[in-house]
């Protein structure tokens, strides 16, 4: 049964190796209940993978905001500009390590231009947190939020 659910979820190794760890855990608890439950034996351990992050060096980081800064998009008279939204959207994303869902879900009262704390809703594992924003990012939100007028959404 194990072996079946291992081959029919698509899991990533390293997944895989949480499950099993788990699995091999809770069946512990149930014989230690009195259950006589089936406990997966070392023939199920799988070699985590460790994740090497690439860094980009200063000259990589300075050639991706420079190309962003230059774009000129397309908006077909719509309200999003991107060319006033992606320096400021890429930056805030880069410089307070947010994750890539949580721009786009942050709104307008939610930045304190003044302090510069963002409050970040429900963000992993559903948790909430503030972020404070460096002097350079504060006031760069502060020149696309008069830019930007009044809105609902911050970008």
């Amino acid at each position: 049964m194990v072996d079946e659910w291992l081959i029919y979820y698509p899991y990533t190794v390293n997944s895989k190796s949480v499950f099993l760890s788990l699995l091999r855990e809770y069946t512990k608890y149930l014989n230690f209940l009195g259950y006589d439950d089936y406990i997966p034996d070392d023939v199920y351990v799988v070699k985590r993978i460790a994740f090497n992050p690439y860094l980009f060096t200063d000259d990589e980081l300075s050639g991706l905001f420079k190309m962003i800064d230059s774009y000129v998009g397309k908006t077909c008279g719509k309200r999003y500009l991107p060319e006033i939204v992606l320096p400021v959207y890429s930056r805030l994303l880069y410089c307070c390590g947010l994750r890539p869902q949580e721009p786009p879900a942050i709104r307008t009262e939610d930045v304190n231009l003044i302090t510069g704390d963002v409050y970040i809703r429900q963000s992993k594992r559903h948790k909430d947190r503030h972020i404070i924003m460096s002097e350079d990012m504060r006031t760069l939100c502060q020149k696309y939020d008069s830019v930007a007028g009044k809105r609902q959404w911050f970008f």
